[in-house]
């Protein structure tokens, strides 16, 4: 059992071993990707106002916006209040079904970038590259190929690092032993046991919700359109009277101590606007996103109150996926160890890779020698 075991661990770790090398490294930066973006748009991404600064009325922001940008549409955008991040606001152009994003300052009322295409940007571009491997599309202007290799990348991370812990059910004996002085074949044994052991279960996490969010975007994709994928925007589909302003203040009276964080506009015709936030005193793995304030996009009446405090067990477990994939539940700290962790699939794809290598060399090299002995014998 053992034996089949091992070579199932093998076999698949060699299927695995490209897309998980990917995963992890991107993975690993991705955990800072708010930093990256900061470090690489000073002025843009990051702002310099502090936490006293006071956000515009959104209607204003709206009506800048489409000021400035007359050939879009707002679709989705994701809100800042503590003085330092800018708004990203997510744009279709109208006549298509494209998204582009701008980033906006909403202390000051100003537009601070063009409209760029979605991964134009480095970071959005790595998101692409951790999620899609940049396959999607591969097939058509919808496939979803990308998604479904990285479905199955994060199931193979989950059985092996399953297979892994039963072929090394009693790694706890050895939980700091790294022979450094020994041969490179005992150094990697050891390598790949140790890192496996300390880093399995964040790397098991990882694996389940990548795989969680993988399965909801190859699901909503494929299925969720009919044959002609997304709609084309043609225009706005709010009605002008729509007060966002009024939509913000009720849903604080409706969920007290509310905080909105993510904006979402009717973009397709079954869509209604909904605004995300959250609330203090919440779950430390609760979102950003773990309530939600549902309206009419053509008159703005409320329609719906999903308070994430009070939701469903299943719902509140769903929503701690997104934290417990990105680790940004418990500040720098976390976000060091979910970045280090995150690596070690590399560590152990490498160490691994080297096993297999020397066992194979080893196999050869006892099968030649017994052919030569069969040679010379005959």
């Amino acid at each position: 059992m053992r034996k089949t075991l091992f070579k199932v661990h093998s076999y698949l770790a060699l299927v695995a071993l490209l897309p998980l090398l990917v995963i992890a490294a991107t993975g690993s930066v991705l955990v800072f990707k708010s930093e990256l973006d900061a470090l690489l748009l000073p002025g843009v991404a990051q702002l310099d106002h502090g936490p006293s600064a006071s956000r515009r009325n959104i209607n204003h922001l709206v009506a800048l916006i489409k000021a400035e940008l007359p050939e879009y549409e707002i679709g989705t955008w994701e809100l800042f209040d503590d003085g330092f991040e800018a708004d990203r606001v997510f744009l279709l152009k109208r006549g298509t079904a494209d998204w582009y994003k701008v980033h906006l300052d909403p202390y000051e009322g100003r537009v601070l970038d063009g409209p760029q295409p979605l991964n134009s940007q480095l970071s959005d571009w790595l998101v692409q590259l951790h999620f899609t491997l940049l396959l999607n599309d591969l097939n058509g202007e919808h496939s979803q190929f990308g998604t479904l290799v990285g479905l199955v990348a994060a199931v193979l991370l989950m059985v092996l690092g399953i297979t892994g812990l039963i072929l090394h059910r009693k790694f706890w004996r050895n939980l700091l032993r790294l022979r450094w002085r020994q041969s490179a074949r005992v150094f990697n044994g050891d390598l790949h046991r140790l890192v496996g052991a300390w880093s399995s279960p964040v790397v098991l996490v990882l694996g389940f919700t990548g795989a969680y969010f993988n399965t909801l975007e190859f699901y909503y994709e494929g299925f969720a359109h009919d044959d002609n994928g997304h709609a084309v925007v043609t225009g706005s589909l709010v009605a002008d009277s729509v007060d966002f302003e009024a939509m913000i203040e009720t849903s604080k009276k409706q969920l007290a101590g509310f905080i909105p964080s993510y904006l979402m506009l009717p973009y397709e015709p079954a869509l209604q606007l909904t605004l995300f936030g959250y609330q203090p005193g919440r779950n430390p793995l609760a979102s950003k996103y773990a309530s939600a304030i549902t309206f009419d996009h053509h008159s703005g009446e409320l329609l719906q109150v999903s308070n994430g405090k009070n939701a469903p067990a299943l719902a509140k477990v769903t929503d701690s996926f997104r934290e417990l994939h990105f680790g940004s539940f418990g500040g720098l700290p976390i976000k060091i160890v979910w970045s280090v962790l995150g690596f070690m699939p590399v560590i152990l794809a490498a160490s691994g890779a080297y096993l297999w290598w020397r066992r194979t060399r080893t196999r050869a090299a006892k099968s030649a020698a017994a052919i030569d002995l069969h040679i010379k014998r005959s």
